[in-house]
C-alpha cells in the first residue's frame, strides 16, 4: 500500500506564505487594535526582515522604546539609525548620537548587545559621537556581564592592548580572564588570544596545558563543532 504523497515544492511554498500572510494579520491586529508590547516587536520584526519594509518597522520601534521602555526595540531602532545612516527613522546627519542614544536605552533596559553596540562606538568615536574609552570599557564589562561574547572579547583585547586612560588600567590578567570568558561564550578570537597569553607568558604564568585546551577550542568553534 502507497504511502501519503509528499506535497510538492509549490504547494509548500503556497501553505508557507498562507501561513506568514495569517501570522502578520495576527500581530498587525494584537499590536494594533490592543497596542500589546512583544505582539508590536514582533510585527516590527516581521515588517523589517520578511517585508523589507524598514520605514514601517522603525516607528513601532521608536514608540516601544520611548514609551514602553522595551529595550530590544531600543537596540532594534539603534540599528537602523546606523545601518541607513540616518536615512530611515528620521535620524538624520546626527544618526551617531541617536543610535548611541538608543543602544545605551538598550544597555540600561537589559540587552548586553546595546551595551556592546554603545561601547563600540565610544571606543572609537565618530559619527556625532565623542571617543571616550573608559566609558567604552564599562559598556564592555557590563556586555560580559550580560552573557555577551563580543563584549567579554573587547574586555579582553582592552586589557591586552589599550593603553592606560583615565580610570581605565590595562591588567593583563584581566585580559585572560575576560579572553577566557569570550572563548567560553563562543569566540573563536578570545580562545586564540587566551591560548596565546598561556602559550608565552604574556603578563601571566605560562602554562601549556592551558594554551592546548584554547587551542582546541578555538578549532572547534572554527569549525562549527560548538559555538
Amino acid at each position: 500500500m502507497a504511502g501519503p504523497a509528499e506535497p510538492a515544492t509549490a504547494e509548500i511554498e503556497l501553505l508557507s506564505q498562507d501561513y506568514f500572510e495569517e501570522l502578520r494579520g495576527v500581530l498587525e491586529r494584537d499590536c494594533q487594535s490592543y497596542g500589546k508590547t512583544l505582539e508590536c516587536y514582533q510585527y516590527a520584526q516581521f515588517l523589517e526582515y520578511k517585508d523589507k519594509k524598514i520605514g514601517l518597522a522603525a516607528p513601532i520601534y521608536d514608540k516601544l522604546c520611548d514609551q514602553k521602555q522595551h529595550g530590544a526595540s531600543c537596540l532594534s531602532a539603534g540599528m537602523i539609525a546606523l545601518n541607513t545612516k540616518g536615512e530611515v527613522g528620521g535620524a538624520g546627519p546626527a544618526y551617531g548620537t541617536v543610535a548611541f542614544q538608543r543602544f545605551d536605552e538598550a544597555c540600561t533596559r537589559g540587552e548586553p548587545k546595546g551595551c556592546q553596540n554603545a561601547g563600540l562606538l565610544k571606543k572609537e568615536g565618530g559619527h556625532g559621537v565623542a571617543k571616550d574609552v573608559p566609558q567604552a570599557v564599562k559598556y564592555f564589562d557590563k556586555a560580559c556581564e550580560g552573557g555577551e561574547r563580543n563584549g567579554c572579547y573587547y574586555m579582553g583585547l582592552m586589557h591586552l592592548k589599550g593603553e592606560p586612560v583615565g580610570d581605565f588600567n590595562p591588567d593583563k590578567m584581566q585580559a585572560l580572564i575576560f579572553s577566557s570568558k569570550a572563548c567560553k561564550l563562543g569566540h573563536p578570537w578570545g580562545c586564540a588570544n587566551a591560548s596565546r597569553m598561556c602559550q608565552i607568558g604574556d603578563g601571566v604564568p605560562v602554562n601549556l596545558e592551558q594554551a592546548e585546551a584554547f587551542k582546541q577550542r578555538y578549532i572547534k568553534i572554527q569549525n562549527g563543532e560548538l559555538s
